[in-house]
């Protein structure tokens, strides 16, 4: 219940209490299988409880039989979430080898939190979730990912957890003994700076979510989500599948333009809106060329006078699932490749050693990873409103562009560095489904050349036929927004669709689940995003925090430090 689309932190904040209070039996005489017993178990019921669309996913994505299936997800469901071992093992590490007058509060505030931090930096997942990712829900707490990242807020949100606790067992203990006892002047302190800590980190939170910096433009753009069905290799030479495809995104833009309030200055099209088809008229190409499919976007670039942003297949030295920013009057297409792909979904890992994996995982595409982050030019629409005149007549002028294209200057997006745009030019940057839960990858992104003013994630949940893996996926970009300062349009084939502000807020309503959708939204710019600790420090500073505090942790159970029960 921590994570979307219910996302209470407080539900989160109860189940840390629940894992604290079941930390607290590992003594130094546990036995290592009854740690690796109660690590399974948990892994495997967050993957039960919070992600049973994994099992759909898995068939989906990969086209392996069912037996197959279930064994993966078995594998999958007791390893997933393997970083829960650093509590267990760092806590029996603890207990024995801690000297007896140790306290264990020490270890549950400054342990807990620093092993929370540590296991999401060196526990990649298939599908990333970090400890933050519980907290999120809350918009206040999850303001402070701007300074540490999501790694940081799931460490402060297990530092609110263990600190709570900690007051709860002195409650309990009071309690059980009938009175109130008087604590040392040591432990008065410990409180004081426990509660203090909170306060700050709180006060913090809401002077970042009460800022309000100037913005510095607006692009007002459509996103389409035209709900097709997922697409498995067998459609792929279906010219009814395709043809519908195409003739749903022809006909959503045209009436995406027609009925816009405003000139839309960005057209979005989602991940696999037509999938195994690109608008590339190089040689390479052939294979994934759709003549068609250039053609509407160009009639619906020159009708709308706007730009589009898509998402098509390439074949660019090996399969490229890409992004391309289509403007017809500049007569130009640019592209950004993936740089990170899905595992087993766009890639099969240890193929090259394993060629039997094919024939287990026959959904899998072969797909190469693109070198640069790349960033796009987006000049605004100098169009008037759809209702006008013009607008309709140059519906039906420009109909011949559908079937006859016309050649398009093609590139590589790379990062512009000492570029200047005008007031009506903005920078945006393309993350392509899967890529937005990575932090460090969009982090990456502010290091070299322009800022992007906006990021847009072309994304495809349809394998998942899941509701709640949508919500899940996009409360990622929703992290995103808040550790960058950017705004994020989330652009979903299926749904949902929604938008971010620098500070995670929706701008607009959801997009419905599993339906035909077109959002129109008026994204306020401020130029670069807002500058954070996180997007100009990335994660490294925190980790090296909790690094050491983790060591000072250990030396002090062996007594290195004078820390004792009565001080």
């Amino acid at each position: 219940m921590g994570l979307d689309p219910i996302a209470s932190s407080l539900c989160s904040l109860l189940g840390l209490w629940v894992l604290i209070r079941h930390l607290e039996t590992i003594t130094g005489e546990t036995s290592f299988k009854s740690i690796l017993f109660y690590g399974f178990l948990f892994s495997f019921s967050i993957t039960i409880f919070a992600f049973t669309w994994i099992f759909t996913a898995a068939q989906n994505l990969t086209g392996a039989s069912w037996p197959v299936v279930c064994i993966c997800f078995l594998v999958y469901g007791l390893f997933s979430f393997y970083k829960i071992f650093f509590f267990y093992i760092g806590k029996w590490a603890f207990e024995r080898f801690r000297k007896e007058e140790l306290p264990y509060t020490f270890f549950l505030i400054i342990g807990y939190p620093s092993l929370s931090l540590i296991s999401d930096w060196l526990s990649p997942m298939i599908f990333p979730v970090y400890w933050g990712d519980f907290f999120r829900g809350n918009s206040i707490l999850r303001q402070f990912a701007s300074a540490a990242g999501v790694e940081g807020l799931g460490a402060v949100g297990w530092f609110f957890a263990a600190t709570s606790y900690h007051f709860f067992r002195i409650y309990r203990e009071n309690k059980s003994k009938g009175k109130q006892t008087n604590p040392s002047t040591a432990f008065r302190k410990l409180n004081i700076a426990l509660i203090s800590t909170v306060l700050l980190i709180l006060s913090y939170d809401v002077l970042v979510l009460f800022r309000t910096p100037e913005t510095q433009g607006e692009i007002f753009a459509a996103a389409i989500q035209p709900n097709p069905s997922f697409a498995k290799l067998e459609l792929r030479e279906n010219k009814e599948y395709i043809g519908k495809t195409l003739q749903t995104v022809l006909d959503m833009g045209k009436e995406a333009i027609l009925r816009s309030p405003k000139a839309i200055d960005l057209l979005i099209f989602p991940e696999s809106s037509v999938p195994f088809h690109g608008t590339s008229q190089k040689e390479e190409s052939k294979e994934t060329y759709s003549s068609t499919f250039l053609g509407i976007l160009e009639y619906l670039s020159k009708t709308g006078n706007t730009t589009i942003l898509f998402n098509e297949l390439i074949l660019d030295d090996g399969t490229r699932n890409s992004a391309g920013l289509l403007n017809f009057e500049r007569q130009s297409v640019e592209r950004y490749y993936k740089q990170k792909l899905l595992p087993f979904g766009e890639y099969l890992p240890f193929e090259s050693s394993l060629p039997i994996l094919r024939n287990i995982f026959p959904e899998a595409s072969s797909h190469k990873e693109g070198k640069n982050s790349g960033m796009f030019v987006l000049s605004k629409s100098g169009n008037i409103p759809g209702t006008n005149r013009n607008l309709i007549e140059r519906i039906s002028e420009n109909e011949d562009l559908i079937l006859n294209p016309v050649s398009l200057f093609e590139s590589e997006a790379v990062p512009k560095e000492g570029l200047t745009l005008s007031t009506s030019q903005f920078f945006i940057s393309s993350l392509i489904c899967y890529e937005v839960m990575d932090p460090d990858l969009v982090q990456k992104r502010y290091g070299t050349g322009s800022a992007p003013d906006l990021i847009v994630n072309l994304t495809n949940d349809s394998w998942f036929q899941s509701e709640r893996e949508s919500y899940q996926h996009s409360g990622a970009a929703m992290m995103r927004a808040i550790e960058t300062g950017t705004p994020i349009v989330r652009s979903a084939v299926s749904g949902v669709t929604q938008i971010f502000d620098p500070w995670g807020r929706e701008i607009v309503e959801a997009s419905p689940f599993e339906k035909e959708a077109i959002i129109y939204v008026n994204i306020p710019i401020i130029r670069g995003g807002i500058p954070t600790l996180f997007r100009n420090l990335g994660p490294y500073p925190f980790r090296i925090i909790a690094g050491l505090s983790l060591i000072f942790a250990f030396l002090a159970a062996r007594g290195l430090f004078p820390l004792s029960k009565q001080n």
